[in-house]
């Protein structure tokens, strides 16, 4: 029981969590990320020459906010069909038009590498 204990206690990797904040752009905005620790004895197998390393990252799905410039649509408004109407307004009315700037904004699906757990292995 005793040697079983210290064998386990050699081969653990010690691990600390900490938050990660991914930003404004993404929801959720932070994220627990694994941090693999070096063991007090400074490795983790037995015999020696084994190390804690990141295991491979688990992939969340994370939404991000994307805006995008619109194209410009070819469809033409009732309004702009209409010969007699008032040309000065029209033309103030096209001028502010073009200044503005018209943004498709979403969420959108972005896989995110997260690591979660650390692992005893031979160092590359």
């Amino acid at each position: 029981d005793t040697v079983r204990d210290w064998l386990v206690s050699r081969g653990t990797c010690p691990i600390s969590y900490a938050w990660r904040d991914l930003g404004s752009d993404f929801w959720p905005r932070w994220v627990r990320t694994a941090v693999c620790l070096r063991p007090p004895t400074g490795t983790c197998s037995w015999p020696p020459g084994m190390s804690c390393v990141s295991a491979p990252p688990k992939h969340l799905q994370v939404l991000r906010w994307h805006c995008r410039l619109r194209k410009k649509s070819k469809r033409k408004k009732a309004d702009e069909n209409n010969v007699w109407g008032d040309v000065q307004k029209k033309e103030a009315h096209q001028k502010k038009k073009g200044r503005r700037k018209r943004y498709r904004c979403l969420w959108v699906k972005v896989p995110y590498p997260v690591p979660e757990d650390c692992v005893c292995a031979c160092a590359l």
